[in-house]
């Protein structure tokens, strides 16, 4: 079992990133969305595929739990605040103090 930390950035509206989650490969997009004054996430396969695109970002949610594609990651992603403040992920906290944990697939599995 583990938990795995994404690596954000907090210096960007707009940023990019692969990484392996229970040995599978995902592309990851993160972008600041003024009007809406948060962050959304798209993921993709190593082919470039959209398995999820247009999920907001939101802390203490499972963001991945209700999509039932197979080929998303076989764990979950939670946004949580590391102030303990509870403020939604402002345009320069998504990396600093709002992180995405990812917990592996053993990991739910134990909750």
């Amino acid at each position: 079992m583990s938990v795995l930390v994404l690596p954000l950035r907090d210096d960007a509206p707009h940023f990019e990133f692969s990484c392996r989650l229970d040995g599978v490969t995902f592309a990851f997009e993160f972008r600041w969305n003024d009007r809406a004054r948060a962050w959304f996430m798209e993921i993709r396969d190593v082919e470039g595929n959209r398995l999820l695109s247009g999920r907001r970002v939101v802390l203490g949610f499972l963001l991945t739990q209700r999509f039932a594609d197979p080929r998303l990651p076989a764990g979950q992603l939670v946004a949580i605040d590391t102030s303990t403040d509870g403020r939604e992920a402002g345009p320069n906290d998504l990396g600093s103090r709002v992180r995405i944990l990812y917990l592996d697939a053993a990991e739910v599995a134990a909750l």
